[in-house]
Order: structure tokens, then C-alpha cells, then sequence
């Protein structure tokens, strides 16, 4: 706790106080789906305060500074500070279910696998219904098919 002090306004002392204000940026995503932007917003707080004595008689000559009994002077510090807030979005809530990767690999399985099955049935004909014969015509084509098929 700041112990207070008593001082005597007099005619010759001003007091005052410089304070100094801290920019604070926000960066907040809003919606689950990571793709859309960011909201932007901007706030002050005061960083720091420092408390001025001014002795007024040097200031004889002007009318303004001889009547002031306490002076308050705002400045913008150098600093900021940067708050970054994100919400759980979807690809947080794929990645505690089991993995991102994982879930990916499922749903290309779903597209490949009639694909997939489509050849082996295909590879799996070709060599039930091979053929070994010596008669060497046994598999020719009729002239009409042959023409079709160049």
C-alpha cells in the first residue's frame, strides 16, 4: 500500500504527475473454422506514473504557470503488448479425437477403397481365368472381332 505524504501548496511549487500509457493490441479468432480473419481491437493501460515537483518561480514572467497547482502530463509509452486468443476450432477438436493425420487417412480410404477393390477384382480374374493349352487357336479371335479390336 503507497504510504500518503502531505504537502503544503505554496506559490512557489507546483506538483505534478507524468503518466504514461501502454498500447494493448488483441488478436481474437472467432470462428471454428481457422480460414476467416482475425478481430483487431486496441486498448490503453497506464504503465507507469511519475510524480513531478516544479518550482513555479522560474516561470515568473508567465501568467498561466503561476496559478497551476497540480499538473497531470499524458504520454504514449514505447512499449505494447500483444494478447492473442484463440477459440477450439475443428482441427483442435480432430486432433484430441485421435490425430488430424489419422482422420485424413480414414476419409481418403472411404474414396479409395471402391477403387481399390475395383482392381483387385480385375487382377484377381486375369489369373483365375488363365488358360494353358497346347492348341495354340484355342483363344484366337473371329476376323470381326479381330478387326474391332485394331
Amino acid at each position: 500500500m503507497e504510504k500518503l505524504s502531505t504537502v503544503m501548496i505554496n506559490n512557489k511549487h507546483s506538483l505534478g504527475e507524468e503518466t504514461f500509457l501502454r498500447i494493448n493490441n488483441i488478436y481474437s479468432q472467432e470462428n471454428w473454422l481457422p480460414l476467416f480473419g482475425e478481430r483487431e481491437s486496441d486498448f490503453y493501460d497506464v504503465s507507469k506514473i511519475l510524480k513531478t515537483e516544479t518550482d513555479i518561480s522560474s516561470y515568473s514572467g508567465l501568467g498561466f504557470m503561476e496559478k497551476v497547482l497540480f499538473s497531470t502530463t499524458l504520454y504514449t509509452d514505447t512499449e505494447a503488448i500483444n494478447h492473442k486468443r484463440d477459440i477450439y476450432n475443428l482441427l483442435d477438436l480432430l486432433g484430441d479425437l485421435g490425430g488430424v493425420t489419422e482422420v485424413i487417412m480414414i476419409c481418403l480410404g472411404i474414396f479409395i477403397n471402391p477403387v481399390s477393390e475395383h482392381s483387385f477384382i480385375i487382377k484377381a480374374s486375369k489369373t483365375i481365368f488363365l488358360a494353358r493349352s497346347k492348341n495354340k487357336n484355342l483363344f484366337k479371335l473371329n476376323k470381326k472381332y479381330q478387326d474391332l479390336e485394331q
